[in-house]
């Protein structure tokens, strides 16, 4: 299935830096018509907005302040006044071994919370346009407590590197050409490819 990215409307949640900000820059690269950045640094998420807006145009991205766990129904009201949203990436993440309730209520429970929101926003049957709603899985590395240094170090060297704009290009290419409810690969700085899971 291929999708055109040129005139869409997309939702990154965690796009004030990193893999996010790659996502941002990516699909506007790609002529995207908006970029909604979600974000709970302010301060990084204003730099970004402003650095996105000096690269495409003051129209073509918007930064809101963000707490994925507590704003959703205030954000969702605010961004479905600019126009349809096309695309929603679940990209916010955090890893705080010291607080592990939020840590999933960051990166499980509002994943689902706002898929499933979007997913009713966006139904054809319910009088949406369709879309698309991806959960970026790249930022929750694999760690495993009994690993020793050794294990780690030896993973970093075998370990296929790559830039954020690489996940950034991979997410583009993802929504051009991914079926509902498939599963794509990004690595190696190559391009997506699906995978049979």
């Amino acid at each position: 299935m291929a999708r055109d990215v040129k005139g869409k409307v997309v939702l990154i949640t965690g796009s004030a830096d990193g893999l996010g900000l790659a996502m941002v820059d990516n699909f506007l690269k790609n002529d995207a018509k908006l970029a909604i950045m979600l974000d709970y640094n302010e301060k990084k998420g204003l730099e970004s907005v402003a650095a996105m807006k000096a690269k495409y145009g003051k129209d073509r991205a918007i930064f809101y302040t963000c707490n994925v766990v507590n704003d959703l129904e205030k954000i969702f009201e605010e961004v479905i006044k600019l126009g349809y949203i096309d695309v929603v990436i679940n990209n916010a993440g955090i890893l705080d071994e010291k607080n592990i309730k939020n840590t999933m209520n960051v990166n499980a429970i509002a994943v689902m919370e706002w898929t499933m929101k979007f997913f009713e926003y966006m139904r054809n049957d319910k009088g949406g346009n369709g879309g698309l709603t991806k959960t970026n899985m790249a930022n929750y590395p694999n760690v495993r407590e009994e690993e020793t240094f050794d294990d780690f170090a030896h993973e970093l060297e075998t370990y296929e590197w790559q830039a954020a704009d690489d996940i950034g290009r991979g997410m583009v290419e993802t929504f051009q050409q991914a079926d509902t409810g498939s599963v794509w690969l990004v690595e190696g700085g190559r391009p997506a490819e699906k995978i049979n899971v």
